[in-house]
């Protein structure tokens, strides 16, 4: 009989430590989930910033003022940079 309560309490302990264990093991989880979630919206807003970012970049307004005021000045730099770098052309021998 008192061999069968000892196995009684050692099955209990052995109950209520994997019970706490299981329940520690929960409460981490739903920490862990609490700090993805929140990591997932912060690169949710991130994303949505360089959306708005790109669509503002890729205006057609803003892209024509950039050429108006770049662009000619990269013509006379290309006018004015060394022409050797450009691809020999074959040129057509005059007999």
């Amino acid at each position: 009989m008192k061999n069968l309560l000892n196995v009684c309490i050692f099955i209990m302990i052995f109950l209520v430590l994997v019970s706490t264990i299981l329940a520690l093991k929960q409460k981490f989880m739903e920490i862990k989930i609490i700090r993805l979630n929140k990591e997932i919206f912060k690169n949710y807003e991130e994303l949505q910033a360089l959306k708005a970012h790109w669509h503002y970049l890729n205006n057609k307004e803003y892209l024509q003022a950039l050429s108006k005021k770049y662009l000619p000045d990269l013509v006379k730099e290309i006018k004015q940079s060394d022409v050797s770098l450009l691809p020999n052309r074959a040129k057509p021998k005059v007999e």
